[in-house]
């Protein structure tokens, strides 16, 4: 794959689900020499604010340079997706979901007439090309897909809401329990399968 999106969401240093999503980048550029990677960390992102908002909904050529300046983070986000041919996003699990950066993420990307519109007769579709996104998650004991998984619908809704429905979720499930290290292996066996 020639350009990866990186989307890290965790601000620690010594993140696994930060440590697993680069093994599998590095899996998936390995065979192209020039593989191109765009990383951004939702730690650094903006809340969504009331100004933002109105930005949003001011039709393009009405907007004033300061609405401008306040969409153009969004957009930017809106195009890493679209140049991206795969999107990696790692991620822990907070209590039971995903981290407030990361919703910030989709709340940026997130955008009526630019990722998803209204369709005629009820409901919505997305307006983002579908793509792979790989989703490294890493949880102090919950597992995915279990009653307490907050974070997988969560992001499975998202993503597909704006139209990327070919979502792969990779777990290393239980880093806070006495058999960490081979839940962590587990998931870099997962990595090793997943064809570049």
């Amino acid at each position: 794959m020639a350009h990866i999106l990186h989307i890290k969401s965790s601000p620690r240093q010594d993140s696994v689900s930060t440590q697993l999503a680069e093994q599998l980048i590095a899996k998936l550029t390995g065979a192209h020499t020039h593989a191109d990677v765009t990383v951004r960390e939702t730690e650094k992102l903006p809340y969504i604010t009331e100004d933002m908002i109105t930005a949003f909904y001011t039709p393009v050529e009405n907007r004033t340079q300061a609405q401008k300046d306040l969409v153009k983070l969004s957009d930017e986000l809106v195009n890493d997706v679209l140049e991206a041919d795969a999107v990696v996003i790692s991620t822990p699990m907070w209590n039971f979901t995903i981290p407030a950066s990361l919703k910030s993420w989709i709340d940026l990307i997130v955008r009526v007439g630019l990722t998803f519109q209204s369709k005629t007769g009820g409901g919505f579709e997305g307006l983002i090309p579908d793509r792979k996104v790989y989703v490294v998650a890493a949880t102090g004991g919950v597992p995915l897909g279990s009653p307490y998984d907050l974070l997988t619908p969560v992001l499975k809704t998202s993503l597909g809401f704006v139209g990327l429905t070919s979502v792969e979720f990779i777990g290393a499930e239980g880093t806070n329990m006495p058999n960490a290290a081979a839940v962590i292996a587990s998931a870099k066996e997962k990595i090793e399968k997943i064809a570049a």
